[in-house]
């Protein structure tokens, strides 16, 4: 919370949580994904345990022809968390 308070950036208070979060539940991998205003992407903003230079670039196709989509972003789409495997490469 103070992150936001000090004039943070977006990228920098969701790293901070995704982070707390991994700890807290003692997680390996973690991640946050934003709806960018795409109706067929999300954007993976945040993440412990994935390689940095995937961070602010990987989307994630909600298109559920796609090989990537899984069927648990089905929930996802309806505004539910859920857990979704995707290839760390």
């Amino acid at each position: 919370m103070q992150l936001a308070l000090d004039g943070s950036s977006v990228a920098q208070v969701a790293e901070a949580a995704v982070a707390f979060a991994s700890q807290t539940l003692q997680v390996e991998y973690l991640e946050l994904w934003e709806f960018t205003g795409s109706p067929h992407h999300a954007l993976l903003r945040a993440g412990v345990g994935w390689k940095p230079a995937l961070v602010g670039q990987l989307t994630l196709p909600l298109n559920p022809e796609h090989e990537l989509f899984d069927w648990t972003q089905s929930d996802i789409l309806q505004g539910e968390p859920a857990p979704v495997s995707l290839p760390l490469g």
